[in-house]
């Protein structure tokens, strides 16, 4: 009698042993290089300064920025893979209106994904999608650009479809960041600074 509680016991631990192992078992790691998240120019504290084409001046801060790792279960082909998301929450430092920027860089996708939403203070946001790594490869990739009395190179545009959106075209720079927001009423915000 002892021996069969003995076996079962033993039993019992190999075949929970093994669920465990298979559980925590990452088949394959879809993280983001260093060259993608070198990318983002963005570290918490930092500032940005708007410039409107009417001299008003919006002041945002970088309040957040982390990576997080999940664990993703493919269930049609059984498989785990260890994801990574890189999030950068970009807020206005005025208090009496929100608005701001949300990007994430996520790595589940081939090619990996550099999504930024753009909230103005009045009207739609905005939603525009990169490939990472950016290069001039990328469509919307524009050699040099404009902006706040300087030439700006190596650009990426991304225009929503509906001309008629209040926001829609936003340019980035590996460099700076956000450069650049036109709106559809033909105004447009232009980065002075980053600190």
């Amino acid at each position: 009698m002892k021996t069969t509680n003995l076996n079962a016991i033993i039993l019992l631990g190999i075949v929970l042993l093994q669920i465990g192992c298979f559980k925590d078992k990452i088949d394959e790691k879809k993280l983001l290089s260093d060259e993608m998240k070198g990318q983002n120019p963005y570290h918490e504290n930092d500032k940005l300064y708007f410039i409107s084409d009417s001299a008003q001046v919006f002041v945002l801060e970088v309040s957040l920025r982390t990576s997080e790792f999940i664990e993703f279960q493919n269930g049609n082909y059984a498989t785990n893979y260890l994801i990574e998301f890189e999030k950068t929450s970009i807020i206005s430092i005025d208090t009496t209106q929100f608005f701001g920027f949300w990007l994430e860089m996520e790595s589940y996708s081939r090619p990996a994904n550099y999504n930024i939403q753009f909230h103005p203070p009045i009207g739609e946001h905005m939603y525009v999608r990169f490939d990472i790594p950016l290069s001039y490869s990328n469509p919307g990739y524009t050699d040099s650009v404009y902006v706040s009395g300087k030439w700006h190179y190596d650009i990426y545009v991304k225009e929503r479809g509906n001309i008629d959106s209040t926001t829609y075209r936003l340019y980035y720079s590996t460099e700076l960041g956000i450069i650049k927001i036109d709106f559809s009423d033909n105004s447009t915000w232009e980065l002075l600074k980053l600190e």
